[in-house]
């Protein structure tokens, strides 16, 4: 049976969403999106044609993973895995994400319990911007060289009450590496990205604000 684009976007959120539940501690905090070439790319682009429907065109538009993994057990070593990853001639290209903070207070004064809301970026600046893009819905994309800036996907901002404007405050620093401090992120776009939409992807207690890389400088 033919696996839609839909599908398979909403597959891999299902099974990202269970292990993070389970296991987001050991994920050291690294997720790795894949575009592929070939088999897998050709199979949901034809999917998304069959289906004519908004989410799977969508997709495509947004140049959406194919693949997504993340976490390596202690006897691998992830930049190791990650450059073989790279060099293989399926990967078209490939971002990785990385947990800039986990522990979030909210305009309101409350504190989200981790994971609820985690602070992530790509310090390279690919994830959301070159693959896997985001999709402004209102105000603005962030400036990746504005540690005070973020976004946040439309669901995760409807479930916490968050608008353009709104602050978040994380603590951030690395126990016994560097001293934690408290960093205030705004809010400058609401944004829809694709495998975070209610009806594809299976609804989660917790989400995710995209920080830029300088916020980690």
């Amino acid at each position: 049976m033919p696996i839609e684009g839909g599908d398979v976007v909403s597959a891999v959120w299902m099974r990202l969403r269970s292990e993070i539940r389970t296991r987001w501690r050991s994920w050291l905090g690294l997720v790795l999106l894949i575009g592929l070439t070939g088999a897998a790319a050709t199979a949901a682009a034809a999917g998304a044609r069959r289906t004519e429907t908004a989410y799977p065109r969508f997709v495509q538009a947004q140049d959406g993973y194919d693949l997504i993994t993340g976490g390596f057990p202690d006897s691998i070593d992830p930049e190791r895995a990650l450059a073989q990853m790279e060099a293989m001639p399926e990967v078209a290209q490939w971002a990785r994400v990385d947990v800039a903070a986990h522990d979030a207070i909210l305009p309101s004064g409350r504190r989200a319990p981790e994971p609820e809301l985690m602070a992530v970026t790509d310090l390279r600046g690919r994830a959301g911007f070159r693959l896997n893009r985001v999709k402004v819905i209102t105000g603005r994309m962030a400036n990746l060289h504005a540690p005070g800036e973020a976004m946040i996907d439309f669901p995760t901002a409807d479930r916490e009450d968050l608008r353009v404007g709104s602050v978040i405050r994380y603590i951030v620093g690395s126990p016994g590496v560097t001293p934690a401090r408290l960093a205030a992120v705004h809010i400058v776009g609401i944004v829809a990205s694709p495998g975070q939409f209610p009806a594809v992807g299976a609804s989660s207690a917790f989400g995710s604000v995209y920080v830029t890389p300088a916020l980690s400088g």
